[in-house]
């Protein structure tokens, strides 16, 4: 019992670093998409 209950700990430290990490990259994803997506766009209306 008391050594699944360590796994589990660890596994949501890890899901905490992993979920840090995505935090950061998701909103530079996301402005790179928007930006693709105008630059389509602007080549479109031309």
């Amino acid at each position: 019992m008391n050594e699944s209950l360590k796994g589990i700990k660890e596994e949501i430290r890890l899901l905490r670093e992993k979920s840090d990490y995505f935090y950061i990259t998701l909103p530079l994803i996301s402005l790179s998409i928007l930006l693709q997506c105008f630059i389509l766009l602007k080549s479109r209306i031309r």
